[in-house]
């Protein structure tokens, strides 16, 4: 892992100005400040980006661990100050959370936790290359974890399920309840946004080519595939072969973090079809159905995030991750706790890739249901984890049913239940291969973390992260990145780093447009809610565009400034054959023939609604 001379002296020089901001709101010693900076200096010299991207994060994830389990601070990145476990490192705002000994204080500062986390946590999420080293490990991880998954307790044969424990057995009656009135027949399929194992780009995904026998049973070709019979007499089935492979999805990386990239899986193109149909009922239903609605959450985050943000002041429920959560739900698990509605798990059956190709060449035939990538993988893991932790609270917890069912809260591995109530979800869950992430589990304390909310007491103190890297030329993701880097800076009076970014962008791409039409996110930064990329500033400093080509647009009675916009790049297709109707068809005709190439942007000149 590494980056340029010129690059490192960016990303050093916007953490030195965020260390400058954030120390001036504090009563910091110019000879403490001085001699503080040198170190960084010095630690950047010695260990590169990796300062930035993990040495700081090593040291907040230390600050979050403690906070959220109730336990001591301690790390061993930094000189501690004195004899005390204080780092010596940002001890001045370390001192206002935490006592010399590392315990919390009583009058602990929210805004110093959210200054600590600011200023450690910046480059954390920065899409940065990786060695190979770190890539096959993450392979093997992927495996490993696949072939550790522990068989359902209690079960000596695959169909006696006689030994079942009573949290297991409430779990499967659960699930049974809610999705009892699914039609299968009822689907409506779609294509996914990313890529297909099979290979085909994004124009050519409405030409189905493949029939896998499984699959052919619950969802004949001719009826989910073809648009109608006409289409089927005309030649739909002319290059269509029957497989006798099984279903085979294929393993890819994709940029995640400094962590390293993450792992994906690309779904065969029909199977991706049918899985979107699915997922849709699925969906719809755990939404829409009493039990489930507004417990499980999946067009939304604010329910989780609101109970984060409430509990880290009362303290009266927990969040809990779930460690590997998509490779961790096993085939078995989902086979029985599915098996009160036989048809709707032969659905997801058939619809199921039985093994999958590694970017080395290696074939594994899979243990988990789904990896991440299949459309199916969300909204069955929620499904589970929600069932099977009101089914613990219930018989293990001795909670009634009514009370278990109105305290959990489930956005994908994120789960919220009641303080009292986790420790049985920590002793039971990993009995069926589900695993908690103890660092991101908070039990203790005011730290609360959810859907992306990071809550103490009362405060979202959830820092702002830069995650594209600075491009050698113009590049439209790196435009609005920075854009909205220096929004959100600047809506936290980080002045100086925002001078910073915007000297660099108009070097880059010249002068940049101001806006004042933006919204306060939870933790205070300003989102800008202009059309194109435009910098946040307040109304008052901004009457008129001045400096650039602007004009009125008569119809709409708004004014446009002439400055760079963000385009999708596109690709037609023919819209008078019967696979493209069938495509259309699916998203409600949204299409019109035009489809955005995913991950491909270009930046353009144009006109731009202007809010002054």
């Amino acid at each position: 892992m590494g980056v340029s001379k010129s690059e490192l002296e960016f990303y050093s020089s916007v953490w030195f100005e965020l260390h400058q901001d954030i120390a001036q709101c504090y009563n910091v010693a110019p000879k403490e400040l001085k001699a503080e900076r040198a170190y960084a200096r010095s630690r950047l010299d010695q260990e590169g980006i990796s300062f930035l991207t993990k040495t700081l994060p090593s040291l907040a994830k230390s600050v979050d661990k403690a906070l959220s389990t109730g336990t001591n601070l301690t790390t061993l990145a930094f000189r501690k100050k004195g004899q005390g476990a204080i780092p010596k490192f940002i001890g001045w705002l370390l001192a206002l959370v935490f006592d010399s000994e590392g315990r919390e204080l009583v009058n602990s500062c929210p805004y110093a936790l959210k200054n600590i986390r600011q200023l450690l946590y910046p480059m954390y999420k920065l899409e940065i290359q990786h060695d190979k080293e770190t890539e096959r490990s993450l392979l093997s991880q992927f495996v490993d974890v696949d072939k550790e998954l522990p068989g359902l307790p209690g079960i000596s044969e695959r169909s006696d399920y006689s030994g079942v424990p009573p949290w297991l057995s409430m779990a499967r009656g659960l699930i049974s309840r809610v999705i009892s009135s699914i039609r299968v027949e009822d689907i409506r399929p779609k294509h996914g946004p990313g890529a297909v194992a099979t290979g085909e780009s994004v124009t050519e995904k409405s030409i189905f080519k493949r029939i896998y026998p499984r699959t052919e049973r619950t969802f004949p070709f001719t009826e989910y595939m073809c648009y109608s019979l006409e289409h089927v007499v005309r030649g739909a089935l002319d290059y269509v072969e029957l497989q006798t492979e099984p279903p085979t999805a294929k393993v890819v990386l994709v940029p995640k973090d400094s962590r390293g990239p993450r792992v994906i899986s690309c779904e065969p193109l029909e199977l991706q079809w049918l899985q979107q149909g699915v997922s849709r009922l699925l969906v719809d239903r755990i939404e829409s159905y009493p039990l489930t609605k507004g417990y499980v959450n999946f067009t939304h985050q604010h329910v989780n995030r609101d109970l984060a943000l409430e509990s880290s002041r009362t303290q009266a429920n927990v969040t809990l991750d779930m460690k590997e959560a998509s490779d961790r739900v096993s085939l078995e698990l989902v086979q029985y706790l599915f098996s009160g509605h036989p048809a709707f798990l032969e659905a997801l059956l058939a619809t199921r890739s039985e093994q999958t190709l590694l970017p080395n060449g290696n074939l594994v035939k899979l243990r988990k249901f789904a990896p991440m990538g299949s459309a199916l993988c969300f909204p069955v893991e929620a499904l589970i984890f929600w069932a099977l932790s009101v089914s613990v609270i219930n018989i293990v917890g001795k909670k009634s049913r009514r009370e278990a069912l109105r305290s959990v809260y489930v956005y994908g591995d994120d789960i919220i239940c009641r303080r009292k109530d986790y420790p049985h979800l920590l002793q039971h869950l990993p009995t069926v291969g589900l695993m908690f992430n103890g660092s991101k589990c908070c039990v203790a304390g005011f730290f609360r973390e959810s859907c992306g909310m990071d809550a103490y007491k009362g405060v979202c103190v959830t820092p702002v992260r830069l995650r594209t890297t600075i491009s050698r030329n113009q590049d439209p993701n790196e435009l609005c990145s920075y854009v909205a880097l220096y929004n959100a800076m600047f809506g936290l009076a980080h002045y100086g780093v925002c001078s910073l970014i915007e000297a660099y962008l108009v070097r880059k791409y010249g002068k940049i447009p101001t806006t004042s039409y933006y919204e306060v996110a939870s933790n205070g930064a300003f989102v800008s809610l202009a059309s194109a990329p435009m910098l946040v500033a307040h109304k008052r400093s901004i009457p008129v565009a001045e400096g650039f080509r602007t004009r009125w647009h008569k119809k709409y009675q708004y004014q446009l400034v002439m400055s760079w916009r963000v385009e999708s790049v596109k690709a037609r297709v023919p819209r008078d054959t019967y696979w493209e109707l069938l495509r259309r068809t699916s998203e409600d005709f949204g299409s019109r023939g035009s489809y955005a190439i995913p991950r491909r942007m270009r930046l353009v000149r144009g006109w731009c609604k202007y809010v002054p």
